[in-house]
């Protein structure tokens, strides 16, 4: 059993969008769509395939517009394609004039965009059963003849016409302005008025009204004379009505087609006004305005955009969006103009690429609109790059308030840690012989903690949780330490070469700023070198910066300083880079290896201490970084040996208040070492109940800040409220609400940074209690 094939249905639509929507809709109704972009295309496939079963036209097109395909789709040239039933649609024309002329020129229907999908497909489904609309278009026959109009109203009414009949010039009169008709047939000699009368009176320009004459007489210059008047046509009596009728139909299409061409013109010109108003309101906006096609190609641009993008504006014209924006922002592009213009309207985030090759990040409004006779995607970019940079440059620094947040709340817990290691090392130092493998041993460990110690400070330094500590410093001995714990993080094809010369290097700093300094120099040095390795050359002297070097430098002044200069033979720096190696945020390093930080605080810190900091660098040549600081006369103190000076001890009774067991128990072996007699508590509410019971049985009072319950601070407001003469030294390995200076202004006899040293709290319990004893 054969089955009859789907019907055919050509649809003709520039916008790429609806004609995909109205394919889908018949398809969807059993139809075998053709889709054409244009009716030039539409042209070519009927000369090939000869008829379709329906065929679906845009008005509005470029080139042959749909209502000129009609004319050509009833004319003799496509005399097979006469009958095909013809929709026409409509998004820029409507209303009951443009549905009239689309009929006049052929078309069997008209449907206005915006439609309902069940309206076309009945639409469609009509014109392929032959269910064409009946015209609902009036005819007005004033004729005195009675057979004569009698004649005429049947050959109309047989086409579907409504007819009114006048016998007299009057009663035509009435009917016409009453009725205002689509067809008048006037007959010229009227026993009342002649039909040149109603002809001047209701032919003008613009009118729609097609005016046939008729009349018996056959002088040349009657037939001129209506024509002149504006009469579509004359016929002689008698005639065949169906010449009549064709005549009819031959000019309402001719009158359409003129409509039609006056529309046309109209709206061009409404176009070509508009546009110049879309030209001068883009060119007055302050932000980048461009216009591109669905396929990416661009219109136009403003000379904003042009000055933004580095282009002269006509060479951007007709070039692609790939032209000016960035890989990831392009495919985003591509895919809404493929989309089509008409279904973008938003905000979004794009990357522009300027002619000199800069990223340009824009915050661009989209939504489609008509520019040049084509639905078009207007895109207004906002310039936010800097903001952009901002954005990064705040979460940068909300990055590392998160560090500094975190570098508070481990340091007290690790200081702890670290207490205990120091502690105990030292308490073994005293135990083992004097230049045993023991001894070595243990001063390594010692050595490591304090190092630990000094990390902690630098980290809370950096995350400025640590108040600056001046002091005279000797560069030379601070550049070795930087360098022997550097030392094993360094690859094997890194050399180190040291030049320190005997030279007074004494510089006011403070130490951990100026060791995170050169550990920072240090470690790009070594980044630069990785791959290739080199030689890291660390060499310090001592010079006098004149006048003219400090005037370039504004935070120097003119007098004797120490230069420290480190070097590296890695890859250099072009000087586009090297310019800009110190502003904030900025590096060269890849995602995750650095901050772009580094070098901006270094900076920073050299200008604080009074100093300056230089580059020299070329590409394949490494890099040389000088610093400057101001040189002092003062040297560093001498350090003393446990031998050399004896820690003190005492006699007096001494409360010690810990919440880390292991601390309480090393600081009661320390302090009865010293031959204090030591009473130790984990908790601070049980420390004052203690206290509390015996209050004159305690010379000194030791606690920590951070404890459960009760803090340090409080306890020692507890405390004094009991006995305020007590003295107390409060201790801490980090604390967000006490410093040496508040706990001063509460009254606190000493404060002291955890990890404590033997040394150091021996020292401070003296002076403490020698104070007291004074007063």
């Amino acid at each position: 059993m054969s089955t009859a094939p789907l019907p055919t249905a050509l649809v003709i639509n520039d916008d790429a969008s609806q004609l995909h929507l109205m394919a889908a809709l018949l398809e969807k109704d059993g139809l075998r769509v053709v889709p054409c972009q244009s009716a030039e295309e539409a042209l070519d496939i009927l000369d090939g395939r000869g008829t379709v079963d329906v065929i679906v036209t845009d008005l509005h097109m470029p080139g042959i517009d749909g209502w000129r395909l009609c004319r050509l789709l009833r004319s003799p040239q496509y005399a097979a394609l006469n009958t095909v039933p013809v929709l026409v649609v409509s998004a820029t024309f409507s209303g009951t004039d443009t549905e009239q002329m689309s009929t006049a020129l052929g078309a069997n229907a008209f449907l206005a965009v915006p439609y309902a999908a069940e309206t076309l497909r009945e639409s469609i489904r009509n014109l392929l059963a032959g269910r064409t609309p009946p015209a609902s278009m009036r005819v007005v026959i004033v004729e005195e003849s009675l057979d004569q109009s009698a004649s005429l109203r049947r050959a109309f009414e047989a086409h579907g016409y409504v007819v009114s009949i006048a016998g007299t010039g009057e009663e035509g009169r009435r009917l016409l302005k009453e009725q205002v008709p689509e067809i008048a047939l006037v007959d010229y000699h009227l026993s009342d008025i002649t039909g040149e009368q109603l002809l001047r009176e209701f032919v003008h320009p613009g009118s729609s009204m097609v005016v046939i004459m008729m009349t018996i007489d056959l002088t040349p210059e009657l037939a001129l004379q209506c024509m002149r008047l504006g009469a579509d046509g004359f016929v002689h009596k008698p005639f065949d009505p169906e010449y009549v009728l064709d005549l009819c139909a031959k000019a309402r299409r001719s009158r359409a087609l003129l409509r039609v061409e006056a529309l046309l013109e109209e709206r061009t010109q409404k176009l070509r006004e508009s546009e110049a108003k879309f030209r001068l309101l883009f060119d007055s906006i302050p932000e980048t305005v461009l216009v591109h096609d669905a396929q990416g190609r661009i219109i136009y641009v403003n000379d904003v955009g042009a000055q933004w993008l580095a282009w002269p504006a006509a060479e951007l014209i007709g070039k692609h969006l790939c032209d000016i924006v960035a890989p990831p922002s392009l495919t985003q592009a591509i895919e809404q103009g493929h989309d089509g213009p008409t279904q973008h309207t938003g905000r979004r985030k794009m990357v522009y690429v300027s002619r000199t090759g800069q990223h340009l990040a824009a915050e661009v409004n989209t939504c489609p609109m008509e520019f040049e006779g084509q639905m078009v995607l207007l895109a207004v970019a906002r310039d936010i790059t800097e903001r952009t940079r901002l954005e990064a440059q705040l979460r940068q620094v909300q990055k590392i308030q998160a560090i500094g947040t975190l570098a508070g709340g481990i340091a007290h817990d690790f200081n702890n840690i670290l207490a205990a290691i120091l502690g105990y090392s030292e308490l073994a130092l005293y135990d083992v012989p004097h230049g045993s493998r023991m001894q070595r041993h243990l001063e390594e460990v010692l050595a490591a903690g304090k190092r630990a110690r000094d990390l902690v400070q630098q980290i809370l330094a950096f995350s400025r949780k640590r108040p600056l500590e001046r002091q005279p410093v000797r560069l030379d001995l601070l550049m070795s330490d930087v360098l022997r714990m550097i030392r094993a993080s360094l690859p094997s094809t890194i050399a180190i070469q040291l030049h320190l010369e005997p030279i007074a290097n004494t510089v006011l700093a403070d130490p951990t700023q100026l060791q995170q300094v050169l550990m920072n120099l240090c470690t790009n040095a070594e980044h630069a070198m990785r791959e290739t390795g080199g030689v890291l050359e660390v060499r310090l002297d001592a010079v006098e910066v004149t006048a003219d070097f400090a005037a370039a430098h504004a935070s120097l002044t003119s007098g004797p300083h120490v230069r420290l200069m480190i070097r590296d033979t890695g890859h250099g720096m072009p000087p586009a880079v090297m310019e800009r190696i110190f502003e904030p945020f900025f590096t060269t390093k890849d995602v995750g290896e650095g901050t772009g930080m580094g070098l901006a605080v270094v900076d920073g810190i050299i200008a604080n201490h009074g100093g300056a900091i230089t580059v020299a660098s070329m590409p394949g040549q490494g890099t040389t970084f000088a610093i400057y600081l101001p040189r002092i006369a003062s040297t560093m103190p001498s350090i003393e040996t446990p031998e050399a000076l004896p820690i003190p001890g005492g006699n007096a009774r001494i409360l010690f208040v810990d919440d880390e067991p292991t601390l309480t128990h090393m600081a009661a072996e320390m302090l009865m070492r010293l031959d204090y007699d030591v009473t130790v508590h984990t908790s601070s509410v049980e420390a004052l109940e203690t206290f509390r019971g015996a209050p004159w049985q305690f010379d000194l009072v030791i606690t920590d800040q951070t404890m459960p319950l009760m803090t340090g601070e409080r306890l020692a407001r507890e405390l004094r409220r009991i006995r305020p003469d007590i003295p107390i030294i409060l201790c801490t390995g980090f604390s967000h609400t006490m410093t040496a200076s508040k706990a001063q202004e509460l009254g606190i006899d000493a404060f002291l940074s955890k990890p404590l040293e033997f040394r150091d709290l021996g020292l401070a319990i003296q002076q403490v209690l020698e104070q007291r004893r004074t007063l």
